[in-house]
């Protein structure tokens, strides 16, 4: 989110998921844990990058 600028409120607005829910799956220290593959599918859409990219599993290489 800090990389792309966007706020947890303005995610919440944006994907449609409440903001308790996306500040729950953000405490969490393993994100993909917790939560729905869908929710975290659908975070990944709106804010443009990859599942691997959302849990910090990337470095950036194909």
């Amino acid at each position: 989110m800090e990389e792309r600028g966007v706020s947890t409120r303005e995610l919440a607005r944006r994907s449609g998921i409440t903001l308790s829910t996306i500040r729950k799956l953000r405490r969490d220290e393993s994100p993909l844990a917790k939560g729905s593959l869908h929710t975290w599918a659908h975070l990944a859409r709106t804010l443009e990058v990859t599942l691997d990219e959302l849990a910090g599993e990337s470095d950036g290489r194909i």
